[in-house]
């Protein structure tokens, strides 16, 4: 969910710049120019935050997400359809990573390696279908309804995330249990 919302965003901003809002192919162009600076500057400034509060980031990123694209569905200029870009880059920013944060506390450090490849591999599905998405919404909806169904996938990761990260096992705190090998951190 949170890789289909950045690739629907970054895939068809332009298009519906272009085709919504009538801007030129030069100003059409800026938008994902300005979702995928936002990403790269959010990514950068995020990768502080402590996986203890990744539930939080997953919360408040999908719901920033979400926003920010009912925003872009709803928006009658381009500076407006910016303003959503903005918002829904920063909210898609810190998903990925914290995702990652979270296995990375959960799984054994010997099994790490295997668990970022199955999160990445699933994680890219998204990214592949996300566009397909927008275009099958899209096509029934126009690009408008399209921009609604992309914030209903942020919205959804923002209620999933509670009782998928209970599900899961995460707490958000480290715990330790004493093995006879020493202290084993989970």
């Amino acid at each position: 969910m949170a890789f289909a919302s950045e690739n629907a965003h970054q895939s068809w901003s332009a298009v519906f710049a272009q085709d919504e809002l009538h801007a030129g192919s030069g100003l059409s162009s800026v938008a994902p120019a300005v979702f995928a600076g936002t990403v790269a500057i959010t990514r950068f400034a995020a990768g502080a935050l402590k996986a203890t509060h990744a539930q939080s980031v997953i919360v408040v990123g999908s719901l920033a997400a979400a926003c920010g694209t009912l925003t872009i569905a709803a928006a009658p200029t381009l500076s407006v359809v910016i303003l959503g870009l903005v918002t829904a880059g920063a909210g898609t920013a810190v998903l990925f990573p914290a995702l990652l944060g979270i296995m990375s506390r959960n799984v054994k450090e010997s099994h790490r390696g295997r668990a970022t490849s199955v999160i990445t591999t699933i994680s890219y599905l998204g990214f592949l279908l996300g566009p397909v998405y927008v275009g099958l919404w899209a096509e029934a909806t126009g690009l408008r309804g399209a921009m609604t169904a992309v914030a209903a996938l942020a919205a959804a990761l923002c209620l999933l995330a509670a009782p998928l990260l209970r599900l899961s096992g995460f707490t958000g705190h480290r715990s330790c249990r004493r093995h006879a090998n020493g202290i084993e951190r989970h």
